[in-house]
């Protein structure tokens, strides 16, 4: 539902501002992209400007200083589910595009407008589906995503992080309760919060060093936990989520054997604990985290706007998420940049 509101406000707006044309291409009707074309010069090159239109889930509602589905003004800025991550983008492109045309000159190539449902689980019915099954193509791609940590604008990210999660399983004996204390049995709860603290404290996957990725790859654990039957049942099964946001160069594979390298070593420290490795994603959609280079035609038009409007030349560096790019394999350049 919120996907479908998300997209007949954009396409509202479109026809609003003049752009005749938009169509949808969806591969579920829950899940709806919106594509726009505005054409330039026979033969030019095509520039994207893509954005999507789903969320994450609201989570704790009390840590929302205000509704999240009440768009608030606070201090000169807007507070609401996706305000940045990414309607804010999204509203950026369609006005901008709007001014082009309403202009009336003519562009050097044609400017498309990918409107993207599904980047937060996936995007199998968002950007794969339009790149795999509907054969949508461009030169370059600029991704609107929100990319300042510390202040507004502070950088412009030329690699896009992908990741890899995985679930650690725990096995212990399931019985009556009532005799834990009369013979040995294995909590698994207990066991797996053993685990999950050594591995939250002890544990980093290897990988290559990258210039603009100083960090490394981010790595958290206990994204979620899941354990027990109910009361009276000891519990026999746990586990917890793990999710790394790697950096380029790293594959799931390498990954698995170094967490599971951790794993055999709590083993040999403890004979009862009993695990299980299983990824949460299927490893074959796995793609390289995007590197764009330095010198791409499309990174200094985007250094040079962004100087004139903010009157400092941005630094390079990473975007620490991922974006539509780790989900196709387009012909052509991304950068994440914010609005």
């Amino acid at each position: 539902f919120r996907s479908r509101a998300a997209a007949a406000v954009t396409l509202e707006w479109i026809e609003r501002l003049g752009l005749k044309g938009a169509e949808i291409w969806a591969k579920s009707d829950d899940r709806p992209n919106i594509i726009f074309r505005l054409p330039g010069r026979p033969g030019g090159k095509t520039l994207m400007l893509s954005g999507h239109l789903d969320t994450r889930p609201i989570g704790e509602l009390r840590e929302w200083r205000s509704d999240p589905h009440e768009p608030t003004i606070r201090d000169g800025k807007m507070f609401g589910l996706g305000t940045s991550d990414m309607k804010g983008a999204v509203a950026a492109m369609v006005y901008a595009t709007a001014a082009l045309a309403a202009s009336g000159q003519e562009l050097g190539g044609d400017l498309l407008l990918a409107f993207t449902a599904d980047e937060e689980t996936g995007s199998m019915a968002g950007a794969r589906y339009l790149v795999r099954e509907r054969g949508l193509t461009a030169d370059a791609a600029l991704i609107g995503e929100p990319q300042s940590i510390h202040e507004p604008f502070e950088s412009l990210p030329l690699v896009s992080r992908t990741g890899v999660s995985f679930l650690v399983r725990i096995y212990g004996t399931q019985g009556h309760s009532s005799v834990s204390d009369r013979i040995h049995m294995v909590n698994a709860i207990q066991k797996m919060a053993w685990v999950l603290d050594r591995m939250a404290r002890e544990w980093r996957p290897s990988y290559p060093d990258h210039p603009l990725c100083p960090y490394g790859p981010t790595v958290n654990v206990g994204m979620l936990v899941r354990g027990g039957v109910s009361f009276g049942i000891y519990p026999g099964f746990a586990e917890f989520g793990v999710e790394v946001r790697t950096t380029p160069g790293m594959t799931p594979e390498a990954v698995r054997a170094d967490a599971e390298l951790f794993l055999r070593a709590l083993s040999e420290e403890d004979a009862d604990l009993k695990w299980e490795f299983v990824y949460n994603r299927d490893p074959a959609l796995y793609t390289q985290p995007t590197v764009v280079p330095e010198d791409e035609p499309l990174v200094s038009h985007v250094l040079e706007a962004a100087e004139q409007v903010l009157g400092r030349r941005l630094p390079f560096t990473y975007f620490p998420g991922g974006t539509d790019r780790k989900s196709t394999r387009l012909n052509s350049s991304h950068v994440a940049l914010s609005r």
